[in-house]
């Protein structure tokens, strides 16, 4: 079973991925936000 680190690192490159496309309208920004050691990741 995987531990819940290799879970964090999984969903950090999800985000990641999704973190580089761009939106099609408008001029929007797009930032990943990790908070690693309260083990939160907030969505800017």
């Amino acid at each position: 079973m995987d531990t819940p680190k290799t879970y964090r690192e999984i969903v950090k490159q999800v985000i990641g991925k999704y973190a580089k496309l761009c939106p099609s309208h408008g001029n929007i920004r797009l930032d990943t936000v990790f908070d690693e050691q309260s083990d939160r990741t907030p969505f800017r």
